[in-house]
């Protein structure tokens, strides 16, 4: 349908779970020589997952070192071997300590940054040195396929034609692949928010550009969510986050960082919960309401009237309770400051509206 409408349907499909993957995608095209370094950092950023605690450490110097085999790939290769594979061939070899050298002795070469980075790396003891290695390896265990290879060796589309309203992306990952390819997901969104967010003003978006981030949690903390919840909605990106409940949610990012993207959504809909927790949050969100009652008492004597007395008494619209035991195309809507609703689910494959617009779920 979409393509009906004149539009490019692009389907980042590795693993052929619609059809036969034609679309291809190489994330070292985001990256502007007038802008490396920059460009850079968010690439390394979305490949090398932050980690808490004793591992932080660890995880912060392969991000480094992951920029840094970026940088060199793309100032120094053929305009052909400018991608992923490339940079994880090189990482990943058996003389990574020899190509450190090289660069921390060659510094006009392969630029300071790169220097920099592998003498900083060739300092630390062996553990240290190893542990880094283990968090490089992690970074790029979702492009061991053959697939994932051939997938990244070019780009078939631009990710510019976002801002032009020109493409519709999509991605398919097979159920059973979801956690092992969450880093290219985390990455890939790192990239279409940084397109719109790295303009500074200077291009607009022609059209809202929809992001349907569904199981964003999955993909560990992502720091331009952050910058939804910030900036990227006045830049023109309109996010769907979809999770199971809160505590995933706030697990990820942190208490502060996930009532900043719950505040974010002006829209929330809240259906087929079995978490009680969620469901007692979204109870607090709907509010409450003012229940009147009047009571009378009839006079004890013949000659007395009745007496009326009134009262009010706050309570929630709905219980956590009642919440989860709603029916299964229930659906609770708040949209911003406006009082909130109890709808009935508009499922795609029973609309009228929506017959002969969309494929049929490979998965059924």
């Amino acid at each position: 349908h979409r393509e009906e409408l004149g539009r490019k349907v692009s389907v980042l499909n590795p693993f052929g779970l619609v059809e036969d993957g034609q679309d291809q995608f190489n994330p070292l095209d985001y990256i502007r020589p007038h802008e490396l370094a920059r460009d850079v950092a968010l690439v390394a950023d979305g490949l090398v997952k932050p980690e808490q605690g004793d591992g932080a450490h660890f995880s912060e110097m392969a991000r480094q070192l992951v920029a840094a085999a970026i940088e060199v790939i793309v100032t120094q290769e053929e305009p052909n071997r400018r991608n992923l594979i490339a940079v994880t061939d090189l990482l990943l070899s058996a003389n990574l300590d020899g190509t450190l050298e090289a660069w921390a002795e060659n510094a006009d070469l392969v630029g300071h940054r790169p220097a920099q980075t592998a003498a900083t790396i060739l300092r630390a003891g062996d553990r240290e040195r190893g542990s880094i290695q283990t968090a490089v390896s992690k970074a790029f265990e979702w492009m061991q396929s053959d697939n994932m290879r051939h997938f990244l060796a070019r780009s078939s589309f631009r990710m510019d034609d976002l801002l032009d309203d020109r493409v519709d992306l999509f991605i398919a990952v097979p159920l059973d692949q979801v956690d092992k390819q969450a880093i290219f997901m985390r990455l890939f969104i790192n990239l279409v928010l940084g397109t719109v967010v790295r303009q500074d003003g200077r291009r607009k978006v022609k059209a809202p550009i929809l992001l349907v981030l569904d199981e964003f949690v999955r993909m560990g903390r992502m720091e331009q969510i952050m910058n939804i919840a910030n900036v990227a909605a006045g830049a023109g990106v309109e996010a769907l986050f979809v999770t199971q409940d809160t505590g995933q949610v706030e697990k990820a990012y942190g208490p502060n960082d996930a009532r900043s993207i719950f505040g974010s959504c002006i829209t929330k809909r809240v259906f087929n919960l079995n978490d009680i927790e969620t469901a007692e949050w979204a109870a607090r969100h709907l509010g409450e309401s003012t229940v009147y009652s009047q009571q009378i008492r009839e006079g004890k004597a013949p000659n007395e009237g009745r007496d009326f007395s009134y009262s009010e008494q706050r309570q929630k619209l709905m219980t956590a309770e009642q919440i989860t035991g709603m029916k299964a195309d229930d659906l609770l809507l708040l949209v911003g400051n406006r009082s909130p609703l109890k709808a009935n689910q508009n499922l795609y494959f029973k609309s009228k509206a929506y017959r002969g617009r969309f494929d049929q779920n490979p998965l059924n």
